[in-house]
């Protein structure tokens, strides 16, 4: 079985690494060929970061006929083009948002039958049942070994972590109220640097959309710092985001985020405990992932 992955191409995101460890997980069952899949030669190629997964890539426009096509939800709209009506399709839903962005509306929901739909998280998952009764296979993600295996045992700076992409707005209202405090963006780093900078914090707040579920929330938590988010998106199920809804606010109590993170700061140590469950949930994550993948396999050799 031969299987194309069509990948974004000059992108290293959350989103794209997951196509490259689907490919890769794809390609442990000896039966099956999975490539990348690109369809512009002038951008094919696998990023540094990603070829530790040891995938291939083939760059065309009509994949071999029998090939099973796997499309990110960015790229949902190809279900639908008649080049591919005789192929078996997949859509991976990694984020509703970008789904709800990028389709246009006379496509919105409107899938060929032969279509098998795959769910990064419960949020995507819920979200897709609702809105047309489809029940997709939960297949999620799980963290670079690098913050898996996260040095715990640094001290910690009184320092607030934040991803300058998602929630600004939110966020530098939460800094005006909070001048005395250490406020750091997550931006123009490394993975590496990265990790060095959470495993010394205190705190990472995320007021974004959470899309899907989120890798830098997990990293933050593994790396051992507490997490405070807002309930919009994959945040607000406990499925995606287990940790206390104390440190989960929705957009009308978002004034109380202050009071909340000085007591985390000042209580790190008794605080750090409330996330032991989220931290067992992220450990976990790539055993689930090899189910949720032996799942489309059973569904793609019926």
């Amino acid at each position: 079985m031969n299987i194309y992955i069509y990948t974004p191409q000059g992108f290293t995101t959350g989103g794209v690494e997951l196509l490259h460890q689907l490919c890769c997980e794809l390609n442990t069952y000896e039966d099956i060929n999975a490539y990348i899949w690109y369809s512009d030669p002038n951008k094919a190629y696998i990023p540094e970061i990603y070829k530790k997964y040891g995938n291939e890539f083939k760059v065309t426009i009509l994949p071999p006929m029998e090939s099973v096509l796997i499309f990110p939800e960015s790229w949902a709209k190809l279900l639908n083009e008649k080049r591919f009506r005789e192929y078996t399709k997949v859509l991976y839903l990694e984020s509703v948002d970008y789904y709800i962005k990028w389709i246009p509306k006379g496509l919105y929901l409107k899938f060929p039958e032969n279509t098998i739909f795959m769910a990064q998280s419960w949020y995507a998952y819920t979200w897709l049942q609702d809105k047309t009764g489809i029940k997709a296979l939960m297949v999620t993600d799980y963290l670079n070994d690098e913050f898996l295996n996260a040095d715990l045992s640094k001290p910690r700076k009184r320092q607030i972590l934040y991803n300058p992409k998602k929630g600004l707005e939110v966020t530098k209202r939460i800094m005006a109220e909070l001048p005395d405090e250490t406020f750091i963006p997550i931006e123009k780093m490394t993975a590496t640097e990265v990790k060095n900078l959470m495993e010394e914090s205190m705190l990472y707040i995320d007021f974004g959309n959470h899309p899907g579920k989120d890798r830098i929330p997990r990293e933050a938590a593994m790396c051992g710092c507490c997490v405070i988010t807002n309930c919009q998106g994959s945040a607000n199920y406990f499925e995606d985001v287990p940790i206390p809804f104390i440190y989960k606010f929705p957009d009308n109590f978002i004034h109380e985020v202050p009071k909340q993170i000085k007591l985390s700061l000042d209580n790190y140590d008794v605080v750090d405990r409330d996330f032991e469950l989220y931290r067992e949930m992220i450990k976990s994550e790539k055993k689930h992932f090899k189910h949720g993948v032996s799942l489309l396999v059973d569904e793609l050799r019926r």
